[in-house]
């Protein structure tokens, strides 16, 4: 850059070192070569001074830290020895014969102590040593961290993640989270690593770009928006000497100083001049001779050569320096007023700063102190920079959503910003909620290079090892623990001794079986799913979580064509509060999303242990799965959460993925599996329950919880349906008796209220004819009754009680299901099962079409973490779904309820 070429032309007559340049995080020397008094040194007798070649046919001297810019290392000679790094580094050393020294080195000499390659030139030409190409540069270890992952660098090499990975970002050709380090897929030659929000990069050897993860506006650069769970090529893209990633965007700079970038445009962030999204490289505008880049959540910033800073992107909380009277996006580089001689830049969630001469400089949303001038607060911005205060010799800078770090000189790491009061996320041992001013992190002491994620941070230290601190939320800091710590501390003692075995994908081939398809959906909390006549299972909805199968958090419109991979040969599908299962023909047992605390997956996984089931229901709470299987004989397991003793085994415990038959309970024919308790129902007509009773969701007349099946006084029942903290049972006269929680209204008895809450079967008044209650009920309840008409209650906020009225918040008897109220709706026919979910209910109807009410999964744009659900008080028409045909089974008696 011109920082070089100003060095080269100094006054011959003066023996100056050459100025350290580039990026802050890069090393430089403690010292230049030792320059000799005299311009040409004076060989000694017997030595020749061979004639320097052009300085375009030398081979780079590489040193440490160089990844950024591609600069020859200083290199101390001495005649008649072999030279050796100054720096300490070993790649790309050359050997040279004792009676002459490389022409390499001599134009270095003179070039460093003030002369030009015109001068040294002038010696004598004479014969030339052949000189070896010079090898790549050695890879640093280093650390990068997403919102909930992390990913390290080998000098081998490679790279080993942990943490989340619903989206693919751990790149291990899975989709299941690792608390453990996980190498990523065929991957051997990264020379550089960059994490974003949910998807990862490598910068490899050759200059080309390869990334994995969440791919939704592009931010892969492959070409499409196809989720990777393994490394793909970025499209068009080579001499990448450096690459950074923000929230849903990439960007790389090139060996020519141009900066090209892919992902999203919203806000400009591709600083191209448009909005749009790209998935493929494109330049950003205007922008030349950039030395440094550095990603935000929506905007982005450049380094010049200059030493000047520009940015692009998001603006409104003032991260582009413009001062107060421009906070608005830009989508082309600004330049940032106020700065000059930046060695360093970085860009954070709403923020950004730079290292100068004279210090740290920040600029843009402060309400954490983030800016760390001191000052913080709601509403606070600093719309142009500002000096950090008391921050002085920073080699390197940080920043995420409302945090910054900066990395010292002598090793330690001070931040300042948010302070979350659970994960201590600044590891100061302050309890504040903001701290505005620089503080040191504790337990680090000798950093080398280090990154913040969302919630964690990370450092390698000068001796190889990895230390951490902050979050441990889905195993990002690889240690295997769920504690967050609040100091830092080491998680890899050995970077350079890290190994693993690969990860692999559970499989489902076909298999033979007996088990017959049963027709029908499953709702759970966000989601509706259902199996098709080929075997396939279909789920739309919300794909928080994994919950849909489909390998990605991608939500999945009614319309869509996405169907759960690897299984062909489902005869039943149970979805639940975050997750999902599907029974396979052979009574094996499949499932997909939040499976426990420690363990969550977007792609199908084998329940071990379970092969002779006959039907499955799934339940539990947001954070750990209860699945329970009725198996051939009649029996009874469970698997999962048993904090409450809804395991059934008769005693309370940790969560486990063994199962055990429980005790003393046969001829089961159906279950319903709530968040912490469960029912089932035997073939004699009886009921048992087990697990917490806090609601009276046990119906044994008490509020007290069981490890062990409890028997209710229903003798004559012919279905069950529950979920969430409620249950109900169809008895054989057509009458429907229920019990549990009735917060909303829903045992249907005239009440509301939790001192309403029902601990007996309690007679829902004005039934008849009831032949199904819906399988998963949450705060509504709905049945099926004879000639296929449907009656539901309870939660009605947002009309999912399907009556057209959305005013009426708790509905405490039953009315009508409107299906007719919509043509298509209506022409589709009688209903034969219903499912509840939250805020919203779904008819299944006897031709395998699915309409629903209430805020539905149906419709939206499929994007991440829900979608625009479309609201109808009055049921609505899920386009594109089709199961196979059913009919409702008709009750046995016809009497009214009591």
């Amino acid at each position: 850059m011109g920082s070089d070429r100003r060095s080269a032309r100094r006054h011959p007559r003066r023996c100056r070192r050459r100025p350290g340049a580039g990026r802050g995080r890069s090393r430089r020397l403690a010292s230049w070569a030792s320059c000799p008094r005299e311009r040409t040194p004076r060989p000694r007798s017997g030595h020749v001074i061979p004639a320097p070649l052009s300085i375009s046919s030398l081979p780079p001297i590489w040193g440490p830290r160089s990844l950024r810019e591609n600069r020859p290392y200083a290199v101390r000679v001495e005649f008649g020895r072999t030279p050796s790094f100054h720096g300490g580094g070993t790649g790309g050393v050359k050997r040279m014969n004792a009676t002459r020294i490389s022409v390499a080195l001599l134009l270095t000499l003179a070039l460093a102590c003030g002369g030009d390659e015109e001068e040294a030139q002038q010696g004598t030409n004479t014969e030339q040593t052949p000189t070896e190409p010079a090898g790549p540069p050695p890879i640093e270890p280093m650390v990068c961290g997403g919102d909930s992952h992390t990913c390290v660098l080998k000098a081998s090499g490679e790279v080993f993640c942990a943490g989340r990975n619903l989206d693919g970002e751990l790149g291990d050709g899975t989709a299941q989270d690792r608390w453990s380090w996980a190498p990523v897929s065929g991957l051997s030659d990264a020379k550089a690593i960059a994490c974003g929000s949910y998807h990862t990069c490598a910068l490899r050897q050759n200059g080309e770009v390869s990334c994995w993860g969440r791919n939704t506006h592009g931010e892969l650069g492959a070409g499409n928006t196809d989720v990777a769970h393994a490394p793909v090529a970025v499209s068009g893209l080579t001499g990448v000497e450096e690459i950074a990633l923000g929230t849903e965007f990439s960007c790389a700079r090139k060996s020519d100083g141009s900066v090209h970038c892919w992902g999203s445009g919203s806000n400009g962030r591709l600083g191209n001049g448009a909005r749009d999204d790209s998935a493929s490289p494109v330049q950003v505008t205007g922008l030349t001779g950039v030395a440094q880049i550095s990603l935000g959540r929506g905007h982005a910033c450049a380094r010049l050569g200059d030493g000047t800073v520009s940015c692009w992107g998001a603006g409104s909380s003032r991260q582009l320096g413009q001062g107060e009277e421009q906070r608005r996006d830009s989508n082309t580089p600004v330049s940032v007023s106020g700065v000059t001689g930046a060695t360093e830049v970085a860009a954070g969630g709403n923020h950004s700063c730079a290292v100068t001469g004279s210090g740290v400089m920040c600029w843009g949303q402060n309400d954490a102190g983030q800016v760390g001038n001191g000052e913080s607060g709601s509403g606070t911005y600093a719309p142009s920079p500002v000096a950090v205060t008391g921050l002085t010799n920073v080699t390197d800078l940080d920043l995420d959503t409302r945090r910054s770090c900066a990395l010292l000189g002598d090793g330690n790491v001070q931040c300042w910003g948010y302070n979350n009061y659970t994960a201590k996320l600044l590891a100061v041992g302050s309890e504040e909620g903001n701290v505005p001013t620089p503080t040191a992190v504790q337990g680090v002491s000798n950093a080398a290079r280090f990154d913040t994620g969302e919630t964690h941070a990370c450092a390698v230290t000068n001796d190889g090892k990895l230390v951490c601190w902050g979050s441990a939320g889905n195993g990002k800091l690889g240690n295997g623990d769920a504690r967050s710590l609040h100091v830092a501390a080491e998680v890899i003692p050995a970077i350079a001794q890290l190994s693993a075995e690969p990860s692999s994908l559970d499989e489902f081939p076909a298999a033979e079986g007996e088990l017959e398809l049963t027709r029908g959906i499953s709702v759970g909390s966000h989601q509706v799913c259902g199996v098709k006549e080929d075997g396939q299972v279909f789920c739309f909805g919300q794909g928080s979580d994994g919950r849909l199968g489909l390998g990605s958090t991608r939500a999945n419109p009614s319309s869509g064509d996405m169907h759960v991979p690897g299984i062909s040969d489902a005869v039943q599908v149970s979805t639940g509060l975050g997750r999902s299962c599907a029974l396979r023909k052979n009574g094996t047992v499949a499932c997909w999303g939040r499976i426990d605390g420690q363990v969550s997956t977007s792609l199908p996984m084998a329940i071990e242990g379970i092969d002779d089931a006959k039907a499955i229901d799934v339940g539990g709470s947001a954070h750990s799965m209860v699945l329970c299987a009725i198996h051939q004989d009649g029996g009874v397991s469970c698997i999962g959460g048993n904090n409450s003793g809804q395991l059934g085994r008769g005693s309370r415990g940790e969560t486990t993925m063994e199962p055990a038959r429980i005790p003393d309970l046969g001829d089961i024919t159906e279950i319903a599996v709530g968040t912490s308790s469960v029912c089932a129902l035997q073939e004699s007509g009886k009921v048992y329950c087990w697990g917490s009773g806090s609601y009276g969701q046990l119906g044994n007349g008490d509020t007290s919880s069981s490890p062990s099946p409890v028997e209710l006084s229903i003798s004559d029942a012919m279905d069950l349906g529950g979920g969430g903290y409620n249950f109900c049972a169809v008895r054989r006269n057509g009458s429907l008796m229920c019990w549990g929680s009735n917060d909303d209204g829903q045992i249907g008895d005239g009440k509301t209220g939790r001192e309403n809450n029902a601990n007996e079967p309690t007679a829902v008044r004005g039934l008849r004819n009831v032949v199904a209650v819906a399988n998963d009920l949450y705060d509504t309840t709905c049945v099926v009754v004879r000639g296929g008409e449907v009656k539901c209650w309870g939660a009605n906020d947002f009309g999912e009680t399907g009556h057209g009225d959305s005013d009426t918040d708790d509905v405490t008897s039953p009315w009508d299901w409107e299906r007719a109220s919509d043509e298509t709706v209506g022409g589709w026919g009688p209903i034969a099962a219903m499912g509840c979910g939250w805020n919203f209910c779904c008819a299944y109807h006897e031709d395998g079409h699915v309409s629903c009410a209430g805020s539905t999964p149906i419709g939206g744009s499929g994007g991440f973490l829900g979608m625009s659900n479309r609201r109808s008080a009055t049921p609505i028409p899920a386009p594109g779904v089709q199961f196979p045909a059913a009919s409702a089974e008709e009750g046995e008696g016809e009497g009214e309820g009591e």
